[in-house]
């Protein structure tokens, strides 16, 4: 396994129509707690850490242009960072930004990670193509669609807001009915 930072060399990339889906494998010295104790940037905005049995969970968002990230971290420190988004660029720019600001050495993706990739790219199509048919029934952009589905599913899953809470906060924050 070679240790190396330069992300390029290291980045998977999957994309389904507008959505891409991009992700990193390292080694992160911190716990995902420490990590977000000194975490002093203000592009992503991150939910309290989950800890189960073997790894810990950070999940964060970016509103300049939605992208939604995930950071997983076994207890020996191999690491992950996925990030979706229909905004290629700044799904990028997240990921780099995670990066430097948690000193991530990066290594080559293991199979078992890109296998990971392939089964979230699956899950997040049915997504998409949901998010695609609201849109066109609400004749609104998939984007604001898509972004507030994400939006959703933070709010539930790692703030613990409830199902009515999360729907009424996306659509005040995506400007946006989805009822």
């Amino acid at each position: 396994m070679s240790l190396e930072k330069n992300i390029d060399d290291h980045l998977l990339k999957s994309q389904y129509e507008k959505m891409h889906l991009l992700g990193v494998q390292g080694i992160l010295q911190d716990s995902l707690s420490d990590f977000t104790q000194t975490y002093k940037g203000n592009l992503v905005q991150f939910a309290p850490v989950k800890k189960e049995p073997n790894r810990e969970f950070l999940a964060g968002v970016c509103f300049e242009s939605f992208v939604d990230v995930t950071i997983a971290r076994g207890y020996g420190g191999g690491s992950s960072i996925m990030s979706y988004s229909l905004d290629h660029k700044k799904s990028l720019d997240v990921i780099k930004h995670i990066v430097k600001k948690s000193r991530m050495i990066l290594y080559t993706a293991t199979p078992d990670f890109m296998a990971s990739m392939q089964e979230s790219l699956q899950l997040e199509m049915r997504t998409y193509e949901n998010a695609l048919r609201i849109s066109r029934a609400k004749k609104t952009k998939i984007g604001n669609v898509w972004d507030a589905i994400r939006y959703i599913n933070f709010l539930t899953s790692y703030l613990n807001y409830s199902e009515e809470d999360a729907f009424k906060t996306a659509q005040d924050k995506f400007k946006l009915s989805l009822i």
